[in-house]
């Protein structure tokens, strides 16, 4: 916001002095553009913002302030009878994401459904955003296909644990230590017994 925006030819960042972000929209006192990626999307950034315009570059008075990139945890899909409804799980952050903000696909083989966001709940640490997709009522997604901003990312549910591996590790001990009780039982008979 400020006044005489209509003659920005384009905006740079300080960390990316060579990636000139065109206006997207301009009028006298506002103007809208893309910016660039932060350095990082590992930790939080700051960055100064330049306007050129004719044959100057004016630094503003406001910086930008990078967080990292969102984290997508995890999601889930139950059939709500012939629609499939999604909950997306992210990490909560201070990037304050709107449902408006993503567009999530479902993606089976190779085919993708879009999902209708239709809600988001927030807690302490996780971001819950619900979508439905109508007349699927398949609900078995190998992945989905998160678009924020100019971004894709895919999102994959680890394989379900196996239960046999856990009952293994503790099934093993348990009869190693019930053998070590009859075993010191039956030597602390015959010790008893004088055999």
């Amino acid at each position: 916001m400020g006044s005489h925006l209509d003659l920005v030819e384009g905006v740079v960042h300080s960390h990316a002095k060579h990636d000139v972000k065109l206006p997207i929209d301009s009028s006298y006192q506002s103007l809208s553009y893309d910016t660039p990626e932060a350095e990082s999307t590992l930790m939080i950034s700051s960055s100064t913002v330049f306007l050129k315009a004719a044959n100057e570059t004016l630094a503003c008075s406001l910086n930008i302030t990078y967080h990292p990139e969102p984290e997508f945890t995890s999601f889930t899909a139950i059939r709500t009878g012939n629609n499939v409804r999604i909950t997306l799980k992210k990490k909560s952050d201070k990037l304050e994401m709107s449902k408006d903000e993503l567009s999530v696909w479902g993606v089976q083989d190779t085919q993708e459904y879009g999902c209708i966001l239709e809600a988001k709940e927030t807690s302490k640490e996780t971001d819950s955003f619900s979508c439905e997709i109508k007349g699927l009522p398949n609900t078995r997604f190998q992945k989905l296909k998160i678009k924020y901003g100019d971004k894709t990312v895919s999102l994959s549910n680890p394989p379900p644990h196996s239960v046999f591996p856990i009952v293994l590790s503790l099934l093993i001990p348990g009869i190693l230590a019930v053998l070590l009780a009859i075993y010191l039982w039956r030597k602390s008979r015959s010790d008893r017994n004088g055999f």
